[in-house]
């Protein structure tokens, strides 16, 4: 069996997406990058960078989801602060900055990559708000890590990947 070539280490995929690309007038290739901070989310962030640089004026914004947990430890954060509004916003706080802190963390990985890229917060499915965020802003591409989930445990445990490849109606690219 032949050895695999896989990104980074094969130009060539970049070098063919410039030719493609720079031969047709201006589009606006518009990329939303999924952060969630893992180290997929940052392989994500390099692939998507190349692609930024080998089309011309194309476009990232970086998107993460606050989602409020859910099951037992959801039940938990809901009843200690169901009767405590202050102790609410403080949770959302929480949430808050650690998105920012995620945003700003990649926004700096692709600018160490020559690319500047904006940014976004939604609330809720992380899958359901990447798809609608890419259909309302008009985005042709999305970028995400997925966490090495195999197919199997992919489909088990209904992983964000998954869900987000099957909702979307632009491509998707999955990073490992």
């Amino acid at each position: 069996m032949a050895p695999r070539t896989a990104w980074p280490h094969s130009p060539g995929l970049f070098q063919r997406i410039r030719a493609f690309f720079g031969g047709q007038k201006a589009l606006a290739h518009k990329i939303l990058l999924a952060a969630d901070g893992s180290e997929t989310s940052k392989k994500a962030a390099s692939f998507a960078a190349g692609i930024a640089r080998a089309i011309p004026g194309a476009v990232i914004t970086i998107l993460t989801v606050i989602t409020i947990p859910g099951g037992f430890y959801g039940r938990r954060l809901y009843w200690a602060a169901k009767d405590r509004p202050g102790d609410a916003r403080e949770i959302k706080t929480l949430f808050e900055e650690e998105a920012q802190r995620i945003l700003a963390e990649t926004a700096t990985l692709l600018r160490q990559q020559g690319v500047e890229a904006a940014t976004a917060i939604r609330e809720g499915d992380p899958a359901e708000e990447i798809v609608e965020f890419a259909a309302v802003g008009g985005f042709n591409h999305i970028v995400m890590g997925t966490r090495g989930l195999t197919n199997v445990k992919g489909l088990i445990l209904g992983s964000v990947a998954h869900k987000v490849v099957h909702l979307a109606k632009v491509p998707v690219t999955l990073v490992k």
